[in-house]
């Protein structure tokens, strides 16, 4: 997909992951919204994720997030 066409919107993800990935392996929507609820909402919104090594836990989840679905 070319970067220009991805969404601005959470919710464009989640239809993009609905409509390209999920035929195929239903675990990444599962999985984006565990990321999208840790690294968004707990992280940026509430502030949550206040020790160093839970943050760096959640950015390397996110990092293989992004290896899986772009190979």
């Amino acid at each position: 997909m070319d970067p220009k066409d991805l969404s601005q919107s959470v919710e464009g993800y989640r239809e993009m992951i609905r409509k390209y990935l999920t035929p195929y392996n239903g675990k990444l929507t599962r999985e984006f919204e565990k990321l999208y609820k840790a690294l968004h909402i707990a992280g940026y919104y509430r502030g949550l994720l206040e020790d160093v090594d839970m943050l760096k836990d959640a950015f390397k989840a996110a990092k293989g997030f992004i290896k899986k679905i772009s190979s």
